[in-house]
C-alpha cells in the first residue's frame, strides 16, 4: 500500500500563512469589539475534550445585621464551588482539489504561496466560529424559561418595546446588555419600528451594526441568517438573543495544521489542500453536559438545550435573554 511521507507534503509558506493570520486577526478583533465583548474570540491551546473552570457559588444572606448586644453562637454558612464547562469541537478544512494550471492561467500565486487563499480559509474559520457560537447561545438560553419573552401568540414582531420587555427579564441587571443577536428579518422589523443611529460592518459573513438601537435601549446588533435563529413552521418564528459581555467564549484551542500536496498521474497537475484545527465553545453560567452531550459534538448536539446545564443559581445573573417573535 502506498504511504505518503512528510516529503510528499508542502506545509503552507509565509505568504499563505500571513494571509490566514491577517484575516483571522481582523475578524477576531472586529467581532470582539463590535459585539462589545459579548462573543469573545481568543486563541489558547487546550488539551483534552473540555475546559473546566471552578467558581464559588453565591451565598444567601452572606451579609447580615450584627447584634452588638449578644454573644450567642451563630450557624456558619457553607462555601461551595461549582464549575463551568466548555466543549472542544474538532473541525476540518477541505480537502480541496485545484488544478495548478488554473492558478497560473488566472495569474495567481501557487496555492502554497497564495495570500488570498490564506485569507479565504481564515474567513471561513471565523464564520464557522461565529456559527457555532450562535448555536450554543440559542441552545443555552432556550432552556431557561424565565429569560424568554415569547410574543408569538400575539403575532408579535421585533419592536423596540418587545426588546425592552425582553431586557427586563434581567430585572435590576438589565443594564448589562452588550449586544443583540438576530436574523435579518426581525432586524428589518426593527428598522421599520424606528431603529436609528446604526452602522453596518461585515465580520466573516455576519453583519454587525454598531451604535444604539434607540436612546432607551443600548447595545450593538449582530445580524446573522444562521438557521438556528429561525424556527421553521407554517409561519416562521425568530430567536432574538440579548447578550451581556463575556456571554460566549470561543477559543482557537488547537492550532490549524495545513497540508498541501501535488497529485500526479492526472491529465493536469492537481494540488490538494487539507487542514484541521479545533475550537472550544463555552457559555458563561453554563456547563456542557459531558455525560449527555459527549465530546466533539455535532451541531445537533451543540444546539440541544438539555446539553447545557445552568450552574448559576440566579437566572438574572446569566448573560443571555431571548425574544421569540414572528
Amino acid at each position: 500500500m502506498a504511504v505518503s511521507l512528510i516529503s510528499d507534503f508542502k506545509i503552507y509558506e509565509p505568504e499563505f500563512q500571513a494571509g490566514m493570520y491577517e484575516a483571522l486577526a481582523e475578524n477576531v478583533n472586529l467581532f470582539n469589539q463590535a459585539s462589545r465583548g459579548a462573543i469573545l474570540l481568543t486563541a489558547n491551546e487546550l488539551p483534552g475534550h473540555y475546559k473546566k473552570e471552578a467558581f464559588f457559588k453565591r451565598i444567601s444572606n452572606l451579609i447580615t445585621r450584627q447584634d452588638t448586644t449578644s454573644t450567642a453562637d451563630v450557624t456558619p454558612l457553607k462555601l461551595e464551588q461549582s464549575e463551568e464547562v466548555a466543549v472542544k469541537l474538532h473541525l476540518k478544512i477541505g480537502p480541496v482539489d485545484m488544478s495548478l494550471n488554473a492558478f497560473k492561467e488566472a495569474g495567481l500565486e501557487t496555492p502554497g504561496t497564495s495570500f488570498r487563499l490564506g485569507r479565504l480559509i481564515s474567513d471561513a474559520m471565523a464564520k464557522a466560529a461565529a456559527d457555532k457560537a450562535i448555536i450554543a447561545a440559542n441552545a443555552a438560553v432556550s432552556g431557561i424559561t424565565a429569560l424568554i419573552n415569547d410574543v408569538t401568540g400575539s403575532s408579535g414582531k421585533a419592536t423596540i418595546t418587545n426588546l425592552m420587555d425582553t431586557q427586563q427579564k434581567w430585572g435590576d441587571q438589565q443594564t448589562k446588555l452588550a449586544t443583540w443577536l438576530l436574523h435579518s428579518t426581525p432586524f428589518n422589523d426593527l428598522r421599520k419600528d424606528g431603529l436609528n443611529n446604526y452602522q453596518l460592518e461585515s465580520v466573516a459573513g455576519v453583519i454587525v451594526a454598531s451604535g444604539q438601537i434607540a436612546p432607551v435601549v443600548g447595545g450593538s446588533i449582530i445580524i446573522s441568517d444562521n438557521s438556528n435563529l429561525v424556527n421553521s413552521g407554517i409561519t416562521n418564528t425568530y430567536n432574538v438573543i440579548g447578550m451581556a459581555a463575556g456571554a460566549i467564549m470561543v477559543e482557537m484551542s488547537q492550532a490549524e495544521q495545513i497540508a498541501i500536496k501535488t497529485i500526479t498521474g492526472k491529465e493536469q497537475l492537481i494540488v490538494r489542500l487539507q487542514g484541521e484545527y479545533a475550537i472550544t465553545i463555552g457559555v458563561d453560567g453554563f456547563a456542557w453536559d459531558t455525560a449527555n452531550g459527549g465530546s466533539n459534538p455535532d451541531d445537533t448536539a451543540l444546539g440541544t438545550s438539555s446539553n447545557w446545564d445552568k450552574v448559576f443559581t440566579d437566572d438574572k445573573a446569566l448573560p443571555l435573554v431571548k425574544l421569540l417573535c414572528q
